[in-house]
């Protein structure tokens, strides 16, 4: 169980009671096996006039886990599209 509030964030879009229902089966499901996780904030953004097909988001993930002040951030490559799919996603 989180030790603090999950955060839900969008930013250029309105918000969404489906995304946040998803976002919140995932960081349950993402406690299972990590259940020390103190605290959560997924931000969700539309990027400004995207001319894009179909819908990109951009998604950040900041978790709050003990000992982990110094830990290194991993940030994606600009321009590399991420995704993650499979039963249940």
């Amino acid at each position: 169980m989180l030790q603090g509030p999950l955060q839900i964030s969008f930013r250029n879009m309105e918000p969404s009671p489906a995304i946040e229902e998803k976002i919140r089966k995932k960081v349950e499901h993402l406690q299972k096996f990590y259940h020390r996780l103190i605290g959560c904030h997924v931000m969700i953004e539309a990027p400004h006039r995207h001319h894009h097909q179909g819908k990109i988001y951009h998604v950040r993930i900041e978790a709050t886990l003990p000992g982990a002040e110094e830990a290194e951030v991993w940030e994606p490559e600009p321009g590399v599209v991420y995704s993650w799919g499979g039963e249940g996603a």
